[in-house]
């Protein structure tokens, strides 16, 4: 795993330098992970090792499954990666953009592990106040574990902004007991990036 992310650094940071001059961040990441869905379908790594399958041929089959969701400069990297038998690294250059992109943006990514659901306004709330605890803009996940026991859970990546992820200190904001079950979480939304505003949160009223 190491050794893909290695590789595959080099095309992540190319993209990401070109994304972030277009101010296309978004357009990139829609099609990263388009390409890198396709890349691990059992049926495409099949066809990526198959010697009869020239990079022409696997290229226009990644497109022609995507169809319209590649643009241009999207298309063309993806001809560059296959021309240069990268297909396999395909999933560790989209996770590998993104990290550059949340760092780009200021976002931090935080996890929310809850015994009960969670309502979008109650994401949203709660969102807004880890911004403004932390001073960045927050993206959260909310993950229903109705096992937990005693109400809820909160990660969030807590280093100093701008420093790159693989240097920086991961925090945890812990409410509620964590002795639940750290298996079997539903993933059940995606609340709204934060905005700074009100401190309180609706969970622990």
């Amino acid at each position: 795993m190491s050794e893909y992310q290695t590789i595959a650094r080099p095309y992540a940071q190319a993209v990401f330098e070109l994304s972030r001059a277009a101010g296309n961040f978004e357009n990139w990441s829609q099609a990263l992970a388009w390409i890198s869905a396709i890349a691990d379908n059992d049926q495409m790594q099949e066809l990526a090792q198959n010697p009869k399958v020239d990079d022409v041929a696997l290229a226009q089959i990644f497109e022609d499954i995507a169809g319209d969701k590649l643009f241009d400069e999207a298309r063309n990297f993806l001809r560059l990666v296959v021309a240069n038998g990268r297909v396999f690294a395909l999933s560790s250059i989209a996770a590998q953009f993104e990290v550059m992109r949340a760092e780009a943006e200021g976002t931090i990514e935080a996890e929310l592990i809850s015994a009960r659901a969670v309502t979008d306004e109650q994401q949203a709330t709660l969102a807004r106040s880890l911004s403004r605890k932390l001073g960045r803009e927050v993206s959260l996940q909310v993950i229903e574990d109705p096992g937990l026991i005693g109400g809820a859970v909160l990660r969030a990546e807590t280093g100093p902004q701008g420093q790159p992820s693989g240097n920086r200190e991961s925090g945890s904001h812990r409410w509620g007991r964590p002795e639940g079950r750290r298996h079997g979480y539903r993933r059940i939304g995606q609340g709204q990036p934060a905005e700074a505003g009100s401190q309180s949160c609706p969970l622990m009223n």
